[in-house]
């Protein structure tokens, strides 16, 4: 079995957040900072594992490219996902019971616990 390449990762990662797993975007593109720092610029070759059609140079391209485009999926989910909590906790407060939503003792009925 050969192992995948970094490129073949990051688009799986990418895939997986788009079904529903959002959160590893920002934990791949997070891993993606980090591994870029430690190899700071070096060429990693692993011989055999790479065809040899595609070079280190294009596959770094191509990790990127996946890498971009979870870190620019993660920045819109957050910004849809904190934008309807909004809508729904400030206008939308008669359509839905009020159990669903976070309320201070003065804004609605109080258990007094």
């Amino acid at each position: 079995m050969s192992s995948l390449r970094d490129d073949e990762i990051s688009q799986k990662y990418f895939y997986a957040g788009c079904f529903g797993l959002p959160w590893l975007w920002i934990v791949h593109a997070m891993n993606y900072k980090t591994k870029s720092k430690k190899s700071s610029g070096a060429l990693l070759t692993q011989e055999g594992n790479q065809p040899e059609d595609l070079t280190q140079q294009e596959c770094d391209r191509a990790e990127k490219q996946w890498v971009d485009r979870c870190r620019s999926s993660a920045i819109v989910v957050s910004i849809a996902w904190l934008a309807w909590v909004l809508v729904v906790q400030v206008f939308l407060t008669d359509i839905f019971p009020t159990e669903l939503f976070v309320r201070t003792a003065e804004q609605g009925e109080y258990t007094g616990w």
